[in-house]
């Protein structure tokens, strides 16, 4: 039918699109229309097209369409539309110009309610995936004009429109005619599975595809008039057996890796599902086993892991195979096969939890009846238009949150815990909107440096999405913050499956610092953001750096993903505390498996066991802080001592500055310990504390002196390392008021300052530089410095100056305005006028040390030592261990500003296994089991601390409060210095001794925590100190509170791909 309508189109500056569509099949279809936009005007017209004419606008791509329907899609069909078009001015004075264009849905749209309007687009890109536009006219409008055309499609698309852009231009009369030819009729090819409940027949739109005897599975396909359900899924058998496509070699188990074999006849694209819980359908998240899964002729084994929630019975899948991508477990396919096939879904094995990493939310109050936890709820969510699982375009907003944490041992990460809340919501059931999945994204690690002095995620390794359905999700308590709002708080589990755990030790050397961060994201499947956004709880006293946050478009994260630097910011918030205390982690807990853990006895909080307490294990170390001294040249701290500047800042005060100074060798060793010496401009800190501060290091070779420069300089770096703040120890000096210099500067100011601050820098040995040299050759390095400072908003800005020393070695140490050391233009550091020794040239304080593991500990005294048995079953070797701990004492206060000086940390732990003295006689209550030779021992100096909860404290003097901070402290052995017992099935000892050079400076003693009985006999103690080696030993059992016995806290890994040892 031909019908006219006329219609008036003016754009004014704004985009039109005119959209018209065919009615009917086989016959043409003819529709009319009017429209008109002035200018600044919008859309308005008439027409025979969808909705009564009315005109939509996209604002993504800036056009008003009108759409026109033309019966069902057809792919084997054709389509042929032509038009016809009056144009003319509106203002017959002004300009006008115009831009028409013709458009059709592709196959992603095929429904004949409704046309893909402005509401089911959300970006040009996902228009242009539903959408297919071409230019028909694109000119300036003098006068009235006439234009017609047509266009031929080799199918029949579901809608047709018409769109429009321009200005002072009206589209006067309108006819657009829409031809559609159909295809062929084929025969068809149906599914079988039982219905009810599963989508079989035509009329639920079952899944059906066109025999073209090319593309099919197995040996043969078969045609059906109608799908062919009956109970064991085998109704398409009946006339030819052609149910041969899909085999399973595997068992299917929950949580376990399985296997299908996939016969193809060609080419081709399949999608298959299984009802993994049994309900009936196949719309689950986690049910789509192969999205678009290629496969090549002849048989394809696909391996998939079953969901760890999939129910244990019979239950049914559905395999669909064609040319098309994007098939549904429903509808039709031009071409291929559907095979329905019944399946069982075995009992399910539970695997045990093995803590890899940890740092949970920090309760106010242990002992409160419900917990309230210290912090917040950080948004991490994206709200994603369509099916979190498929193949999307659109951009969207993804706000992440994101904690890095240390890689200890090499098992793979298995489980994820973590807490977090929906922002706003207090109620104890949850919200009506629920994240559909969870991104858990690993990343690499990028350390502070001198451009950034938090560190951050620098590249996605690895990204996991798990559906909602297979994360465990329990209320627990609530949070509390002071300007936020009280939060109901939930903790999140799931078991990873194999193919999706993330395997650290294949990412080592694609990070920094065996240092990994973890990212959680909720996804929302939809169009707004929900009324209570996801996020993650946060928790005080941060490791290493604080969470960060950072806020990215795009339409997915996947592997190999890096966020722009410049929109990461860590997580602060000062409400509670001064700038010092108002970093925050985020609350997660990681797992590994149980062939990578060799003993487990871990601390699990008061809740669990009521008893928990620490037992002293204390050690001093009467050696140099590192071992023996190599080099030194003390400070200057008499009134003729001057400190250089050696600073590098942000925001920048003066141009940066390096300091070298040489040394020599004269025995081979590493150096496992360097002490620096120096001041602060005019006694000013950085944020009121001298450690916040980051030092980068180096040692260089030597360029001796020539007749030109008349002394020798740094050369090529041959080690590096840079130290945040806790990663080094201070200790305060007094000195005469002395002055300040800066070379590059030529300032030089007297009576700048008195205090003088020990920089303390211990040494991984796996990390060390290895110098060479000997007394006949000695050999000489440089040591070049420079501080790195970022000035705090509301404090005074500082630089850090490297002490002169009382003495100098060689000709002269250097200086340079640099950041680089590698392009550093050296000059020579004299005393500058008018100081008393101007001239004279200057050496630099620092002292460099050396120490190896199995030293003997010579000059180790211990005041107490602690040690608890283990069953050694495996013959795998200790790659690594951690253990808990916390200062007798100490109270520590969430959300506070802490009333007492924090404790000082340990300088290393001593870690020892101890042969087995077993208890002669077990009926004496007088005899027990104890340590009897040293058979390993390690000292840590690079372990990790981390607060996890408190333990008890009996009431008495000196004890401010009735529970104590516990941490969790962790240590990656190096290699060469693993354990390897002779046999295995043997009892050992594991001790952990707080190890301090000057113990006259602790103020809380360090306790190992104890734990509830595991294991053989109780841990022990020591009972007099003594000297190690040479006294004899005297140990005590251990009891608890309650006269029980004890064991301690720890946990051991091992590896078993490294047996046997090298």
């Amino acid at each position: 039918m031909n019908v006219l309508c006329n219609r008036k189109l003016l754009l004014g500056m704004f985009l039109a699109v005119l959209a018209l569509m065919s009615v009917g099949v086989c016959l043409g279809a003819e529709d009319t229309f009017n429209v008109s936009v002035s200018s600044g005007g919008t859309a308005s017209g008439g027409g025979s097209g969808y909705n009564n004419g009315r005109w939509y606008y996209y604002p993504y791509s800036q056009w008003y369409s009108q759409w026109f329907y033309d019966g069902p899609y057809d792919p084997a069909g054709s389509k042929r539309i032509e038009w016809t078009l009056r144009i003319g001015r509106i203002d017959t004075y002004a300009s006008a110009a115009v831009k028409i264009g013709i458009n059709w849905t592709t196959d992603q749209w095929k429904s004949d309610s409704a046309p893909p309007l402005p509401s089911d687009v959300s970006s040009a890109s996902q228009e242009n995936q539903l959408i297919r536009r071409q230019i028909i006219r694109e000119s300036s409008i003098s006068s009235t004009t006439n234009i017609s055309g047509f266009l031929e499609l080799d199918f029949c698309p579901t809608w047709v429109s018409i769109d429009i852009q321009g200005n002072n231009v009206e589209i006067q009369q309108g006819i657009i005619v829409h031809t559609c030819t159909p295809g062929q009729q084929y025969e068809y090819d149906y599914g079988d599975a039982p219905y009810p409940p599963y989508p079989t027949l035509k009329a639920q739109n079952g899944a059906s595809h066109v025999i073209d005897n090319r593309v099919y599975l197995g040996a043969r396909v078969d045609a059906e008039a109608d799908g062919q359900p009956n109970a064991t899924a085998t109704g398409d058998d009946n006339n030819l057996d052609d149910e041969d496509g899909a085999t399973f070699t595997t068992l299917l188990v929950p949580g376990d890796n399985a296997t299908v074999d996939v016969a193809a006849s060609t080419f081709g694209i399949l999608n298959a599902w299984i009802d993994f819980n049994g309900d009936g359908d196949w719309a689950d998240a986690d049910e789509h086993v192969f999205i678009d899964q290629a496969l090549f002729t002849g048989n394809n084994s696909l391996p998939f892991t079953v969901p760890n929630n999939a129910v244990p019975g019979n239950t049914f899948c559905r395999f669909r195979f064609s040319s098309a991508a994007g098939l549904n477990y429903t509808g039709e396919a031009f071409n291929g096969e559907v095979e329905d096939h019944a399946v069982r879904i075995e009992e399910k094995y539970e695997a045990g939890q093995y803590l890899k990493w940890e740092q949970p939310p920090i309760e106010y109050d242990p002992y409160a009846q419900a917990p309230v936890y210290c912090g917040w709820d950080q948004p991490s969510y994206v709200v994603i238009q369509g099916d979190y699982g498929g193949s999307y375009t659109a951009y969207s907003e993804w706000k992440i949150a994101a904690d890095d944490f240390r890689c200890v041992g090499s098992g793979p990460v298995a489980s994820v815990h973590w807490w977090g809340s929906y922002v706003g919501w207090n109620q104890t059931s949850f919200p009506s909107q629920r994240p559909a999945a969870w991104l858990l994204g690993f990343w690499s690690n990028v350390p502070a440096d001198v451009d950034t002095y938090y560190s951050h995620p620098d590249r996605l390794l690895k990204a996991v999405i798990v559906p909602a359905s297979d994360v465990d999700e329990v209320w627990v308590g609530r949070d509390r913050f002071p300007d936020k709002s009280a939060e109901t708080c939930y903790k999140y589990t799931v078991f990873l499956k194999p193919d999706q755990y993330f395997q650290q030790k294949d990412y080592l050397q694609s990070t920094t610092d065996n240092v990994f961060w973890l990212s959680v994201t909720a996804l929302y499947q939809g169009t707004f953001t929900p009324s209570y956004p996801w996020g993650w709880k946060t928790r005080p006293a941060p490791w290493n750096d604080e969470s960060v946050t950072f806020t990215v478009q795009t339409p997915t994260l996947s592997s190999g993903y890096k966020p722009p630097t410049s929109g990461i910011r860590p997580t602060v918030n000062s409400a509670v505390c001064s700038p010092d205390e108002s970093g925050y982690d985020l609350a997660f807990v990681l797992d590994t498996t149980a062939d990578y853990v060799k003993w487990d006895q871990p601390f699990t909080g008061l809740r669990d066991w009521a008893h928990y307490e620490d037992v002293v294990s204390l050690a001093s170390d009467g050696g140099a802080a590192n071992g023996t001294i190599k080099w030194e040249l003390p400070p200057d701290l008499t009134n003729t001592g001057v400190d250089v500047d050696a600073t590098k800042d942000f925001p920048q005060t003066w141009p940066p500055q390096i300091l070298a100074d040489d040394f020599e060798c004269t025995y081979s060793s590493s150096i496992t310990g360097i002490d620096l010496y120096g001041s602060w401009f005019y006694d000013t800190l950085p944020g009121d504390n001298a450690s916040d501060v980051w030092f980068t290091l180096n040692i260089h070779s030597n360029v001796p002196a020539t007749q030109t420069t008349g002394y020798s300089k740094p050369g090529a770096i041959l080690w590096t390392q840079t130290f945040a703040p806790g990663e080094f120890s201070v200790q305060k000096h007094d000195a005469d008021i002395q002055s300040f210099y800066s070379p590059c500067r030529r300032w030089y100011i007297p009576n700048n300052h008195r205090d003088v601050y020990q920089y303390s820098f211990q040494i991984d040995p796996q990390k060390a530089f290895y110098q060479t040299g000997t007394t006949q050759q000695p050999a000489v390095y440089w040591l070049s410095v420079q501080a790195y400072v970022v000035h705090k908003p509301g404090y005074n800005p500082t630089r850090w100056g490297w002490k002169t020393s009382t003495d100098e070695w060689n000709d002269v140490a250097v200086y340079a305005e640099s950041i680089d050391p590698n392009t550093a233009n050296w000059q020579k550091l004299d005393y500058p006028t008018p100081h008393s020794y101007y001239g004279r040239k200057v050496g630099l304080a620092f002292t460099i040390t050396s120490a190896g593991q199995n030293n003997n500990n010579k000059g180790l005294f211990i005041q107490y030592q602690v040690a608890d048995d283990w069953l050694c079953n495996t013959n795998y070797p200790v790659t690594a261990a951690t253990w808990w701990g916390s200062y007798k004492g100490y109270y520590y206060r969430p959300c506070a500003c802490q009333d007492l000086p924090a404790p000082k940390k340990p300088d290393y732990f001593w870690l020892s296994i101890w042969s087995n003295s077993p208890d002669l006689y077990p009926n004496d209550p007088l005899t027990f089991g104890k340590p009897a030779q040293l058979v390993w021992e390690h000292k840590a100096y690079d372990y990790d601390e981390v607060l996890v909860g408190y333990d008890k404290v009996p009431e008495g003097p000196g004890y401010e409060g009735s529970y104590e901070p516990v941490y969790r402290y962790s240590v990656r052995i190096p290699k060469q210095y693993w354990y390897y017992q002779d046999d295995k099935e043997q009892v050992c000892w594991f001790s952990v001794v707080a190890v301090y050079q000057d113990l006259s400076t602790v103020a809380y003693e360090w306790g190992w925590t104890n734990h509830q009985h595991a294991y053989n006999y109780d841990a022990v103690t020591t009972v007099f100190p003594f000297d190690y080696p040479g006294d004899n030993i005297f140990w005590s059992p251990l009891y608890d509170q309650t006269g029980a016995s004890e064991d301690t806290s720890f946990t051991l890994f091992t590896d078993p791909a490294e047996y046997p040892a090298n």
